[in-house]
């Protein structure tokens, strides 16, 4: 009102504008984000889609100055190696045996069962599931398959230098809004997760007997019925 009566129509209009223009965006962020639930729902990615909606909404923040140094803070430079955390001795190699049941048939269900976003290279999982799963490319999926199999089995059993698998090993870092403070996420590459659970599988057996009592979601059955009754 004071604007207006003061005859400041340019500025009057202007102000309006800006509040218009804000209104807008905002209308149009809440019906983007009712539109991402939906379609992720539907997908049956229920834990991605909670994340858009409600106390589990997350934000990814802007990279600046202060959020690199703040993530900084939270991965401190790495101290000196302890003798005692050194293995000494001969070492004791694990035999070949254990990993020569993954096959093309283990990778391929192994991506059926990977999901999640992207890592560096920007192929997410639907893409990956699409290269190794989809009847479209004929025997290609297939060979393709075969091809990640002999090298899961490759750095399960050979010495492989760190350097050649870089790119494999790489994670995306994403800063996340926790409203106060900030939370550093890692998001490694989908590659690296298909190959790591066709391993976990082929070394299930050796797993529940290794970690027990001690850690019952490695697929013991019944796992967090037995914890409870205990």
């Amino acid at each position: 009102m004071k604007l207006w009566k003061e005859g400041k129509i340019g500025d009057l209009l202007r102000e309006g504008k800006v509040i218009q223009r804000r209104l807008i965006q905002s209308k149009a962020k809440a019906q983007h984000a009712e539109r991402v639930f939906v379609r992720l729902m539907l997908q049956g990615k229920v834990s991605a889609a909670l994340r858009w909606i409600g106390s589990q909404t997350s934000k990814r923040l802007e990279v600046d100055d202060d959020i690199l140094s703040s993530l900084r803070e939270k991965h401190p430079l790495p101290g000196e190696v302890r003798d005692t955390a050194i293995l000494k001795g001969p070492h004791e190699m694990v035999e070949d045996v254990y990993f020569d049941n993954i096959d093309s048939g283990m990778i391929y269900m192994a991506a059926k069962r990977t999901h999640g976003s992207a890592g560096p290279s920007g192929v997410d999982s639907d893409s990956w599931a699409r290269l190794l799963c989809s009847k479209q490319f004929k025997s290609k999926p297939e060979e393709l398959c075969e091809a990640i199999a002999v090298f899961a089995r490759k750095i399960c059993t050979k010495p492989v230098n760190p350097l050649h698998i870089r790119t494999y090993t790489a994670s995306r870092l994403i800063p996340l809004d926790k409203n106060p403070g900030v939370r550093p996420v890692g998001v490694g590459e989908v590659l690296r997760r298909i190959v790591g659970k066709a391993i976990t599988t082929s070394l299930k057996p050796e797993l529940i007997n290794a970690t027990g009592p001690v850690q019952v979601c490695a697929g013991i059955k019944g796992g967090l019925r037995q914890q409870s009754m205990h």
